[in-house]
């Protein structure tokens, strides 16, 4: 079963030059470990690790909510897709895991394919031609490209 969690990262090697460490989501999965970095980083006194929440800076609410957030759609994933998890590596789950942290409800489910078949560089056939017909398309070459859209 997989987990997940938030936690700076102290470790030795990750101590930034101010001093702060970044936060990551820490994910587990089939005994490995491997942390997803959410673009934050902070000094040890000014996260809570308790309350998972960032205090005594500017915009901390909305810092503590969004990272918040991003930890429940991690965790939603995991526990609306346990069945494909199972079959999954630690690293395919951190590449989807990204994708529904990063995205919002306007995302398109089309372009989280994408993206998510460019970071586990699997790109469909399907995906392929549709690029190919846009390129053609676009390169005023119709014949062809309408040709094989009928």
């Amino acid at each position: 079963m997989a987990k997940v969690g938030l936690n700076l990262d102290t470790r030795k090697n990750r101590m930034k030059k101010e001093g702060d460490y970044p936060l990551v989501m820490k994910l587990s999965h089939k005994s490995n470990t491997i942390r997803i970095s959410l673009g934050y980083s902070f000094h040890l006194n000014m996260w809570d690790q308790e309350t998972l929440s960032v205090k005594g800076i500017p915009n901390d609410k909305h810092i503590t909510a969004k990272v918040q957030g991003q930890l429940s759609k991690a965790k939603l994933f995991l526990l609306s897709n346990q069945i494909e998890i199972e079959s999954m590596d630690v690293g395919e789950l951190k590449k989807r895991i990204q994708t529904e942290i990063y995205s919002t409800d306007k995302t398109s489910p089309k372009l989280k394919t994408q993206y998510l078949s460019k970071k586990l560089n699997t790109a469909s056939i399907i995906d392929y031609s549709e690029g190919k017909l846009e390129r053609l398309k676009q390169s005023n070459k119709n014949g062809y490209a309408f040709a094989i859209n009928t």
